[in-house]
């Protein structure tokens, strides 16, 4: 490849990251609907400016290429450097189904406090195999202490972007957000806060209860607690081959219990 011919390219794939990095940075504080869907709109004419490049054929033609784009030692330096603005501390919580671990996360704007995040926990088996294309079954207890500390997968769904598809099957996670945690003496007052179920938008084709489009932080902020989840997307959680829809998986994955 050229290097005239990978100059307008980088110049596009540069722009389309900053219209990435300003909704990660700004989706966990207020950002209105308006700007939000401005900025989407913003990043898909760049994609699609993008892939009518030369270039960009060649690029993807190459999938080495797309690796020396992004070298794994500067990769490494970025990683390095977003653990290093982390200011966690683990927290155990227990459930009616066991024990989870999560943490106690700093507010990304700088403010002073923070909340208990408990992030990829299982509300129901993997609908996978045999369980595909029904409703999902409970997830059972126990034993031990789960891990809570990182997102689950996304459902299955198209990058809206990139034109990939992302995401994994086993992808019943429930996320919540909480600047209170139940007292150890049980006959002490315990505080009631109001519950927040967000329920992501997207057509029923794509998104994800994860916090790089919904951060928790400005409504955890005025002590509420925030639960989002992940369910069933496109032909897996809606396929139907008659003009009624009998499945309807992915609506029933948002009526857990």
């Amino acid at each position: 490849m050229t290097t005239t011919g990978l100059r307008p390219l980088l110049s596009l794939l540069l722009l389309g990251l900053g219209v990435i990095l300003f909704c990660d940075v700004s989706s966990s504080i207020a950002i209105a609907p308006s700007t939000f869907g401005t900025a989407i709109a913003r990043a898909g004419k760049i994609s699609n400016q993008l892939k009518e490049t030369t270039a960009w054929k060649t690029l993807t033609s190459h999938p080495n290429s797309l690796v020396q784009l992004l070298p794994s030692r500067a990769m490494r330096v970025v990683q390095e450097v977003v653990r290093s603005l982390r200011k966690e501390r683990e927290i155990v919580a227990t459930t009616s189904l066991g024990k989870v671990r999560g943490r106690y996360q700093k507010y990304r704007s700088g403010e002073r406090g923070g909340y208990y995040s408990f992030k990829g926990m299982r509300y129901g088996a993997p609908p996978t195999g045999a369980r595909r294309f029904r409703a999902a079954e409970p997830e059972k207890p126990w034993s031990g202490i789960r891990d809570a500390s990182r997102e689950g997968q996304s459902c299955p769904h198209k990058n809206m972007i990139l034109d990939t598809f992302k995401g994994d099957e086993d992808c019943l996670f429930v996320n919540v957000f909480t600047t209170q945690m139940p007292k150890d003496d049980e006959s002490a007052e315990q505080p009631k806060l109001p519950v927040m179920v967000w329920v992501h938008g997207g057509g029923f084709s794509f998104g994800s209860g994860n916090s790089f489009l919904y951060g928790p932080d400005y409504l955890v902020a005025e002590d509420i607690v925030l639960v989002t989840l992940n369910y069933r997307l496109g032909p897996l959680g809606f396929l139907t081959a008659g003009p009624d829809a009998p499945g309807n998986q992915g609506l029933k994955d948002q009526c857990w219990r």
